[in-house]
């Protein structure tokens, strides 16, 4: 089983017919969709991604990067090189919920939530807790802005629920993060982008906490060698397979090249029992999907 555990739901970019046709062409059992959070983005030239990484992992050059992609407008949006791109402070779980429902052999969905939104993350997330495709809570402290111990009442209920927690961490100390996962133990907490934004410094300071986890999503913040070193630090159990689609695809009719990532996921690992625990299993077993693929 091939299972996305992380791609945003933009109506702009494709359509439930192109997404599920992909799916059909290359193989992707299921996909775990989330709401968008923000304007279309285009991927960086693939030199810049890879300064980009560099500049990250060598905590001497962090804070390059560090004020480039934390530089937001008066509004909150985010300003990057190639412009500025509006924030939703609320993604649209709706949305998503309803295209889970209309094809509940496809998709599962995650629940957006801001503690500093509208919103408020517990009512939120109880509004599609009975849901049997829920996969858990998704949030995003970096551009969302907000420390991740804020995210306790969510992690609380998600716990009752047995469902993980998403996150896209920021530059926040790593203690705040640890702290999470030490109030709760239960909750299974998925580092998004093999831990960006200090990927291996994280990866250290996880290795022994067994209920934190990554995802090796999007091919602009994880290179192929960079998928490599997590799941051989990590092992195959801790990592999750993912695209953070459709970002970067613009193509019409065609919302996420998965020949090309999982080809490359398959080249660096050969071993099946590898490809089988990434691609699917890990995360089949953490949201309840049994093997005949239901939840």
């Amino acid at each position: 089983m091939v299972i996305d555990c992380h791609f945003h739901w933009d109506e702009l970019i494709t359509t439930p017919d192109d997404l599920i046709r992909t799916m059909n062409e290359s193989g992707v059992d299921k996909i775990s969709l989330m709401a968008s959070m923000n304007q279309p983005v285009p991927l960086p030239h693939p030199a810049v991604s890879w300064l980009m990484r560099s500049f990250l992992e060598r905590p001497g050059f962090r804070e390059i990067p560090r004020m480039l992609l934390s530089n937001f407008s008066e509004n909150g949006d985010i300003k990057l090189p190639g412009g500025e791109y509006e924030i939703f402070r609320d993604p649209d779980n709706d949305v998503v919920f309803k295209l889970v429902d209309q094809y509940p052999g496809k998709f599962l969905g995650w629940v957006f939530v801001n503690p500093r939104g509208e919103k408020i993350p517990t009512e939120e997330l109880a509004r599609f807790s009975s849901n049997k495709n829920l996969a858990g809570g998704k949030a995003h402290p970096f551009w969302h802005r907000y420390s991740p111990i804020k995210l306790q009442p969510v992690a609380a209920e998600l716990v009752k629920l047995r469902k993980p927690l998403l996150i896209h961490c920021d530059f926040s100390p790593f203690e705040q993060y640890r702290e999470l996962s030490r109030l709760f133990p239960e909750l299974k907490i998925i580092l998004a982008h093999a831990a960006f934004p200090c990927y291996s410094e994280t990866w250290k300071r996880i290795k022994d906490i067994q209920n934190m986890f990554v995802d090796i999503s999007q091919i602009s913040y994880v290179s192929g060698r960079m998928t490599r070193r997590v799941i051989e630090f990590l092992g195959a159990d801790r990592c999750l397979f993912g695209t953070d689609g459709p970002t970067g695809t613009h193509e019409k009719g065609v919302p996420i090249n998965y020949g090309y990532t999982i080809r490359r996921f398959e080249s660096l690992f050969t071993d099946p029992g590898i490809r089988r625990r990434v691609l699917g299993e890990n995360f089949a077993e953490m949201v309840g999907i049994q093997e005949n693929g239901r939840s």
